[in-house]
């Protein structure tokens, strides 16, 4: 890579690392695309030869980088594209998350996370195989009967807590029902999410203030992210029932 192209894409890692909206984000893909020597196209119009990956990452209409096969610019785009969109997707997610959080309409009102209705529509933003999971707390209805709905938020607001303090601020995190909480973790696979749990399990069970095991149900996305949220849903129900029949 020469010098200028270099130079080009530490302007462009730079700026998306302090942009403030998704579609600013977008903005230095194109311009680094162009920097690079490359041409933008629609990817209804885009010649063969353009390169997969959508510059806008869903943001906006489907946009390709087009660049003779063979050139400088279709050599340096295929080494620095790939890793630099998924930064970039990870930016944009970062950044819709927090926008979401301050959104009363988007936030659970009990622990500050996104709600089911934001989680669902941001699965949408991630790519297949990216690994998802459903944790549910067990023996939440008791404690609110035998100590009060101020404990069991108490319960709540702690273990969102935990499960921030064990994400990346890219990855989804929500309140998906009374007792269970979502997770969605951009470019991990089930195998490094289920690692994840496990150490946010062995932290649960030294923070809790009560006898409060949970269950987790882990999932791969694919095209279709109800399909994943249904194959989530039943492992978790599996794992609750074998809880309950210890």
């Amino acid at each position: 890579m020469e010098p200028a192209a270099a130079e080009a894409v530490q302007r462009a890692r730079l700026a998306i690392g302090v942009a403030q909206t998704p579609r600013e984000v977008i903005d230095i893909v194109i311009v680094l695309v162009r920097a690079l020597g490359a041409e933008i196209a629609p990817v209804g119009v885009a010649p063969e030869h353009a390169l997969p990956d959508n510059l806008t990452l869903d943001v906006d209409e489907a946009m390709l980088a087009v660049a003779d096969p063979g050139s400088a610019a279709w050599r340096d785009l295929r080494m620095v594209l790939p890793t630099f969109l998924d930064e970039a997707r990870r930016i944009v997610l970062e950044l819709r998350q927090r926008a979401l959080r301050q959104d009363p309409a988007t936030t659970d009102s009990v622990t500050g996370l996104i709600n089911r209705a934001a989680f669902d529509d941001q699965l949408r933003q991630l790519a297949p195989g990216d690994a998802i999971a459903l944790v549910r707390l067990h023996h939440l209805e008791l404690l609110t009967d035998n100590v009060g709905e101020r404990a069991t938020e108490a319960t709540l607001v702690t273990f969102a807590r935990l499960l921030t303090d064990h994400l990346r601020p890219s990855d989804l995190a929500a309140r998906y029902s009374s007792d269970t909480f979502g997770l969605a973790l951009p470019g991990i696979s089930v195998q490094l999410l289920a690692h994840r749990l496990e150490l946010i399990r062995q932290a649960w069970n030294g923070l809790r203030p009560y006898a409060m095991p949970l269950s987790v149900g882990l999932a791969t996305l694919s095209s279709v992210p109800e399909a994943a949220l249904r194959q989530a849903a039943d492992a978790v129900e599996g794992a609750v029932r074998d809880h309950t029949e210890e």
